[in-house]
């Protein structure tokens, strides 16, 4: 059967780091998603790219797939979230993962970010 739980990623590309991230996570989605049963172009709508309003750069989502757990399209949703997670360490940029309303209102709160494997030094969280 499965729950709903609403897993999305945001992702934060600075303008110093040009790494093309946009263009890489498109191309992870399609090749993930092209195994699945639900069209990679689909999947590719789940993807938003924005610029920012001050300091240049880029931010990045990929958005909830609807899915129960345990379905094949929360599978595939898992397997595209995971690769992109990996993908923007690579690239040394910030990400944080969120679970967040379906059938566990309770269970909302970050699942993953950037900080976890980086000390925490006490500087500014804004932004």
């Amino acid at each position: 059967m499965g729950q709903i739980t609403h897993h999305a990623v945001m992702f934060r590309e600075e303008s110093w780091q040009d790494s093309g991230f946009g263009d890489a996570a498109r191309s992870v989605i399609a090749e993930i998603a092209a195994d699945g049963f639900v069209l990679a172009e689909d999947w590719q709508t789940l993807f938003v790219e924005t610029p920012v309003m001050a300091n240049g750069g880029r931010s990045f989502a990929f958005m909830p797939d609807g899915s129960k757990e345990g379905w094949d399209t929360s599978d595939v949703g898992d397997s595209i979230r995971d690769a992109l997670i990996a993908l923007a360490t690579e690239r040394g940029m910030d990400f944080i993962e969120v679970r967040f309303g379906g059938d566990d209102y309770d269970m909302a709160g970050m699942t993953r970010s950037s900080g976890d494997d980086r000390p925490n030094d006490g500087g500014d969280t804004d932004g």
